[in-house]
C-alpha cells in the first residue's frame, strides 16, 4: 500500500507534529510505503529527513500553481499512490487535482485538525480572503473527500451532521510515548527563563484569537490578588503578539507574564513547567496537550472540543469554563497549594497517553481505514 501525504509544513504546529508521528509509525509497518510532499522548508522537512522518511519539497513561494501541479503529478507518478492524504485546504486543493489527473480516481483522505472560522475582526480584505478560504474548505470537505479523519468526537459529530460525501472516521491524534520523556535539566530551564522559585505556568500556542490567550493574561491579575508567586511564559508567535504585549503592559503584569519566541525544541521546556495551560475557544485534539500530559505535567484546560474528551476533571487534569479567567486562576491556585493533587493528576496524565493516545495504536487504525476504503 502506497500512501502520499501532502502538507504545507510552514509551521511546526499540531498538524505538522501529528504528520511526523504518523509517517514515522507507518514507515515501520510491513507492506506500507510512504512519501510526504511539503510546500515549505522548515522543521518538518528537517525532521522527516533525519528520520529517513521520504520527502519531496515543492516550494510554494517559488512555483506558480500550474508549476506545483505539474511537479506534484511527476512525484505522484513515481509513487503511484493508492491513497492521497491531505491536512488543510491548500493541500486538499492540490490533492484533489492529482487524484483526478492520474487517470484513476485515487481516494483522498482529509484530516480535520480543527474547525475553520471566518476572521471577522480584521480589515475588509482579510475578511474577504478568510471568507473565500473557509468557503473553499467547506466545498473540498463536502464534495472532494473520500474519507474525513476526525481527531475528536466533537469534530466527528459535526462532520456526521453535515452529511458529507466522504465518510467521517474518528482517529485521535497521538504521539510516540517512548520518545517523550521528562527533562533531567529542569533547573537549567528555570534559570534560563529567570523563574527562580516562582510557580511556573506555561503554554505554547499560535498568537491567534481562537487560542484565547487573553484569558490566560487576565488570570494573572487574579493570581496577584491571591499573592501567589507565579510566572507565566507563553511560547509561540502570530498576529496578536503586539496586542497581547499591550494588554500585559496595561495590566502591569510585565514582571509576571512574558511572551517568548517559538522554540522548536519545546518539550524539555514544557517538562519544566509546574502547570501547563490551554484556554482555547475551540480545539480538535491539541498535540501540545498530549505532549504535556505525556511529560507528566498537570494541565488546566477549557472544557471545549477534544480537550473535554481527554481530560477527566481532577483525575488527569483540571477543566474550566471557556473565557472564565477567574476559574482559570482558581484552578492554577489549587495546583499550587495542593501538591498532592498535582502529583495525582500528573501520574494519571501520563497513564492516559500511554493507554489511549500512543501512535502505535492509532497508526493501525489509520491503516485499517485505508484498507477498508480500498476494498470498497
Amino acid at each position: 500500500m502506497r500512501i502520499l501525504h501532502i502538507i504545507a509544513g510552514d509551521l511546526w504546529a499540531g498538524a505538522e507534529v501529528q504528520v511526523y508521528n504518523t509517517l514515522a509509525s507507518l514507515q515501520k509497518q510491513d507492506g506500507v510505503k510512504v512519501l510526504c510532499v511539503v510546500f515549505n522548508t522548515g522543521v518538518l522537512v528537517d525532521r522527516l529527513k533525519q528520520a529517513g522518511i521520504p520527502c519531496e519539497l515543492i516550494d510554494d513561494s517559488k512555483n506558480s500553481i500550474p508549476a506545483m501541479i505539474f511537479k506534484m503529478l511527476k512525484v505522484s507518478g513515481r509513487l503511484n499512490p493508492d491513497i492521497i492524504h491531505v491536512h488543510r485546504s491548500k493541500e486538499h486543493f492540490f490533492g484533489a487535482i492529482i487524484s483526478i489527473r492520474l487517470f484513476r480516481r485515487i481516494p483522498v483522505f482529509r484530516t480535520i485538525h480543527g474547525l475553520s472560522q471566518i476572521n471577522t475582526s480584521s480589515t475588509p480584505i482579510v475578511l474577504l480572503k478568510s471568507t473565500i478560504a473557509v468557503t473553499l474548505n467547506k466545498f473540498l470537505i463536502s464534495f472532494l473527500s473520500t474519507r474525513i479523519i476526525c481527531v475528536s468526537n466533537d469534530i466527528f459529530d459535526i462532520m456526521t451532521r453535515k452529511k458529507t460525501a466522504g465518510k467521517p472516521v474518528l482517529i485521535y491524534n497521538s504521539l510516540d510515548t517512548n520518545s517523550v520523556k521528562c527533562s533531567d535539566n529542569k533547573q537549567e530551564y528555570r534559570t534560563r527563563f529567570a523563574i527562580a522559585n516562582r510557580f511556573w505556568i506555561g503554554t505554547t500556542a499560535r498568537f491567534v484569537s481562537v487560542k484565547n490567550l487573553e484569558m490566560l493574561v487576565q488570570s494573572g491579575t487574579m493570581l496577584l490578588q491571591k499573592n501567589l508567586p507565579f510566572h507565566i511564559s507563553i511560547f509561540g508567535d502570530g498576529p496578536l503578539r503586539v496586542s497581547l504585549d499591550k494588554m500585559i503592559s496595561s495590566l502591569s503584569l510585565q514582571n509576571h507574564i512574558k511572551l517568548e519566541e517559538f522554540d522548536e525544541d519545546i518539550l524539555p521546556i514544557i517538562s519544566s513547567f509546574d502547570v501547563f495551560v490551554l484556554c482555547s475557544h475551540h480545539e480538535g485534539m491539541p498535540m501540545s496537550l498530549l505532549e504535556a500530559m505525556a511529560l507528566g505535567r498537570p494541565v488546566v484546560c477549557t472544557a471545549v472540543g477534544g480537550m473535554k474528551e481527554i481530560i477527566e476533571d481532577r483525575i488527569n487534569g483540571l477543566l474550566v469554563p471557556d473565557n472564565d479567567s477567574i476559574a482559570l486562576a482558581d484552578a492554577i491556585g489549587l495546583l499550587h497549594h495542593d501538591r498532592k493533587l498535582g502529583n495525582f493528576i500528573s501520574r494519571n496524565a501520563r497513564k492516559t497517553i500511554e493507554e489511549d493516545f500512543d501512535v502505535s495504536k492509532t497508526s493501525l487504525q489509520l491503516i485499517d481505514a485505508y484498507k477498508t476504503c480500498l476494498k470498497k
